[in-house]
């Protein structure tokens, strides 16, 4: 069963994501489960790689740890900027977490940002 917050961020995301709204996963230490799956992403490939990419998620820790670095916070969100996506990964505790997926132009602003400190390196 979909815990009612998640039912919650999935319905936020896709009132303000609208059609860039890609995906939603929920995970456990053992177990996970789609959220959202946008119909042209539901593909066999997708299903195929997703107990990977779950996995993945799992072990995805802060670069900075609030305990370490006080003054930065606690991580609320990791966000991994792809060609034609973003990922964007709540953790919520060692053994939970989310992970989103929206269309680049989402993220636009971020996007812009991002490319042009690509392009000095």
């Amino acid at each position: 069963m979909v815990k009612p917050e998640y039912q919650d961020l999935v319905r936020l995301i896709h009132d303000r994501a609208g059609n860039t709204f890609r995906s939603a996963f929920s995970y456990t230490a053992d177990d996970w489960q789609a959220l959202y799956l946008r119909d042209d992403i539901a593909t066999k490939e997708l299903h195929d790689v997703l107990p990977q990419l779950i996995d993945r998620a799992r072990t995805i820790e802060p670069i900075v740890r609030e305990e370490e670095y006080p003054k930065i916070g606690a991580a609320q969100a990791s966000v991994e900027l792809h060609e034609h996506g973003v990922l964007i990964h709540f953790r919520e505790s060692k053994d939970e977490g989310v992970a989103v997926s929206l269309e680049r132009e989402a993220a636009r602003e971020l996007a812009t940002f991002i490319d042009s400190c690509t392009e000095l390196l």
